[in-house]
C-alpha cells in the first residue's frame, strides 16, 4: 500500500496541460507501461456518477481503460475488460466490490462505454454503444472517497505493464450524478447538465510513458 501512496502523491503533484481535445484522441503503445494521469474538478466524496469514453483497440488480453483510486480504497472506480474462456466481458469495481458483465464483441471498431452509479439504490449501468446491460446492484449507500488518482489505460495498483491498454482512447467524460442513458445517446457528452467533473473539451492530464496525442 505504501506504493500506492507514494504514486497517488506523485500524481498529484505533477504537471498538467489542460486544452480542448475535440477531434483528438490519445494513442497508446503495443507494448510498455503507460498511461493518462487526469485531474477532475470533484473536491468531494461521490455519491453518484457516471463515466463516459472511447475506445478502439485489438487487444485480446485483459486490459484496463479507466482507474479512479483514492487513499482509502484502490479501486473505487474501475473500468476494465477482461476475457472469461475467450469470451469477453467488462468488469467494474466500485468500492472495490466487483461486477461482471459479459458482452457479446463486436472486433476492430469504436466502442462507446458509459457507466452510471447512485449510492442510495446501489445501481448500476453499464452501456456499450445503443444497447444496455442488464442493471445490477453493487455498495448501496457507499460513498466514494475525494482526491482521486485518475488514470487512463493502467490501473493504480499495478502499474508493471501487465494489464496496460494498447490502441486508442477518447472523449472522456465523468459527471458527478446519475445521468440517463437515453440521455448520453440524444445529445453530444459535453452538452449535458450538470457541467462534467472531467471535461474532453477542457482536459486537465499528463502523459505517462509513450503514449501520443493525434
Amino acid at each position: 500500500m505504501w506504493v500506492f501512496h507514494l504514486l497517488f502523491l506523485t500524481l498529484l503533484s505533477a504537471v498538467r496541460a489542460q486544452e480542448d481535445l475535440r477531434g483528438r484522441s490519445f494513442v497508446f503503445p503495443q507494448e510498455g507501461v503507460a498511461h493518462i494521469s487526469l485531474t477532475s474538478a470533484q473536491e468531494e466524496p461521490l455519491q453518484n456518477f457516471t463515466v463516459c469514453l472511447r475506445s478502439f483497440t485489438n487487444l485480446l488480453q485483459d486490459h484496463a481503460l479507466f482507474s479512479y483510486a483514492t487513499k482509502e480504497q484502490e479501486r473505487d472506480i474501475v473500468i476494465y475488460k477482461t476475457y472469461w474462456r475467450k469470451d469477453p466481458q467488462y468488469v467494474v469495481y466500485i468500492g472495490g466490490e466487483e461486477v461482471d458483465f459479459r458482452v457479446p464483441d463486436s472486433f476492430l471498431m469504436w466502442k462507446s462505454i458509459c457507466v452510471t452509479w447512485e449510492s442510495e439504490t446501489g445501481v448500476i449501468t453499464l452501456g456499450i454503444g445503443s444497447y444496455d446491460l442488464a442493471r445490477r446492484v453493487v455498495q448501496k449507500g457507499y460513498c466514494i472517497g475525494p482526491d482521486a488518482v485518475i488514470m487512463l489505460g493502467e490501473v493504480a495498483w499495478r502499474t508493471s505493464g501487465g494489464d496496460a491498454f494498447s490502441g486508442e482512447i477518447k472523449d472522456v467524460y465523468m459527471w458527478n450524478a446519475t445521468i440517463p442513458m437515453g440521455d448520453l445517446r440524444s445529445t453530444t457528452w459535453e452538452s449535458l447538465s450538470p457541467s462534467p467533473i472531467i471535461n474532453w473539451r477542457n482536459l486537465q492530464y499528463k502523459i505517462e510513458g509513450n503514449v501520443t496525442l493525434v
